[in-house]
């Protein structure tokens, strides 16, 4: 009898104290089950709310958000992000030393670079990315080309001005870090380990209402002949929606994964 007012006094008393940390502890098991992915999401929304984030449609707004994070060279890179990553191998030293690597903070994955497609999405989502999220003074070492979603962003204004869906394909991955790059099976020697190389999945570009090669045929096409031409490599992958597209400086095809 006792027991039972007791702990009727002690809910009463407590109550407001005790609901909220149930709003907590729920919140840390739903963290929990969706891991990053959730979390990320909620900078997303957060970030998109606090500013305005308009589509990047031109060249020199490429160059301003690009200006507008922080750089440090190969030299100054966290020794222990380039053991991680062996960066700091014999067989990618070479590859990697003269690079210039963007900062980017949590508060920066979300800005738009080209169209409607973010930092983040040109980032590989790895433990280092993870703990950027956690952490919003801890950077991600990132490399990209400018030329790369400058010429994205022609493929996007090439499709809209033949009457297709410019949006209608994905960013999969860009650049990869030297042990990212072995996980996914990438060529030792991957232009996307310097930021030069975007892999994308293509959708209903012709606005038929579904997928088909001709979706695919149409962006090789245009890669082929103007985007990218004599400038850098296109990969076909027949059979798929993947498209591999760089900017390497001379001309390369191929039709398998390498």
């Amino acid at each position: 009898m006792y027991i039972v007012i007791w702990t009727r006094f002690f809910f009463m008393r407590f109550r407001t104290k005790i609901r909220l940390w149930l709003l907590v502890l729920l919140i840390l098991v739903l963290l929990s089950k969706f891991s990053f992915k959730a979390l990320d999401q909620y900078y997303q929304i957060v970030h998109d709310l606090k500013v305005l984030n308009p589509r990047v449609s031109s060249s020199a707004q490429i160059d301003k958000v690009l200006n507008d994070l922080e750089t440090i060279p190969y030299s100054r890179l966290d020794q222990e992000y380039k053991n991680e990553t062996l960066s700091n191998d014999d067989n990618y030293r070479s590859l990697l030393a003269s690079q210039t690597y963007y900062e980017v903070y949590r508060k920066d994955l979300n800005k738009k670079l080209v169209g409607n497609f973010r930092i983040k999405q040109f980032i590989s989502r790895d433990k280092h990315y993870n703990k950027t999220l956690l952490n919003k003074n801890k950077p991600i070492y990132w490399l990209v080309n400018p030329l790369l979603p400058k010429k994205m962003l022609e493929l996007q204004e090439e499709l809209k001005a033949l009457g297709y869906d410019r949006d209608a394909f994905i960013l999969r991955n860009s650049h990869r870090h030297p042990v990212r790059n072995q996980q996914v099976g990438g060529a030792s020697k991957s232009r996307h380990m310097v930021g030069e190389a975007a892999d994308l999945t293509i959708g209903d570009i012709n606005k038929d209402g579904r997928y088909s090669e001709k979706d695919k045929q149409i962006v090789l096409d245009l890669l082929d002949e103007k985007i990218i031409g004599d400038l850098g490599g296109v990969g076909k992958y027949p059979g798929t929606r993947a498209v591999h597209m760089d900017v390497r400086g001379y001309r390369a095809r191929w039709d398998t994964h390498k």
